[in-house]
């Protein structure tokens, strides 16, 4: 009975000592990686849109200017989260992943933003616009093949709050559809504003000029538009009409 019940004490020391070095062993991991100095880093992009606004030269010289160096950390090193903050504050960044590995790796994962559309204003000014309505600088590497909105009133949409009116979701709202839908990706490359935010669109294919009238109501109006394409044009061809109406309730104005 004695040797067994000293068996069970001596094997309960030994797990506990066990226990305990794993802990002290885990304390140690922890703190000598963050004293170590960042082997490599290691920047994966994704280009699920194949967009190349952002190449891993930027991603480098992004975290050079944020204050992370690879001798080491102390204690004015942003934190991971910090890092992601950063880089997440750069226009055509949309998310930012950072971590580091057991070799002390820090690992970027960048995901790019997506323009929907580019904005040409009669003033210069010119800018991407992206799903969340975020005004985005052009780049000067890469060109987006998407929408383009132009003319007099395309000065209204880079106006702090213009996409919160309700002329200005109506149109939002537009562009976003056009820019998701692949039809009409393959249809329609611009749309040009007038002062009143009436909108002419251009086509990829035949001469025709679609007038639209506003951007309210604009499914029902590109309803009228694939009436035409599918009943319209197999009969009279391209290039048979100069001008589509679109505007009037129930109707096709073909000129």
């Amino acid at each position: 009975m004695k040797t067994g019940f000293k068996f069970k004490i001596n094997t309960g020391i030994a797990l506990l000592l066990v226990l305990c070095l794993i802990v002290l062993l885990g304390a140690y991991s922890l703190i000598s990686h963050k004293q170590t100095d960042i082997s490599e880093f290691v920047i994966n992009i994704n280009n699920k849109y194949e967009s190349n606004f952002i190449n891993d030269t930027e991603i480098r010289d992004l975290i050079n200017k944020i204050g992370v160096e690879r001798n080491g950390e102390s204690e004015e090193s942003p934190s991971l989260k910090e890092i992601e903050q950063k880089l997440e504050a750069v226009d055509f960044i949309k998310k930012a992943e950072v971590s580091k590995d057991i070799q002390g790796n820090m690992i970027i994962d960048v995901y790019q933003d997506r323009p929907i559309a580019r904005i040409i204003a009669g003033n210069g000014q010119s800018a991407y616009i992206n799903q969340e309505r975020k005004l985005l600088d052009l780049s000067n590497k890469y060109t987006a093949r998407v929408l383009l909105v132009t003319g007099s009133g395309a000065s209204k949409l880079f106006k702090k709050g213009y996409f919160d009116t309700e002329e200005g979701q109506h149109l939002f709202d537009m562009i976003s559809f056009l820019g998701q839908d692949k039809f009409w990706q393959a249809q329609l490359t611009q749309l040009d504003l007038n002062s009143q935010m009436e909108i002419t669109a251009y086509t990829q294919v035949g001469k025709e000029v679609i007038e639209m009238g506003t951007a309210e109501g604009f499914r029902r109006k590109l309803g009228k538009l694939r009436v035409f394409y599918n009943e319209i044009i197999p009969k009279m061809g391209w290039n048979y009409y100069n001008t589509i109406k679109l505007q009037y309730k129930d109707q096709i104005v073909c000129k």
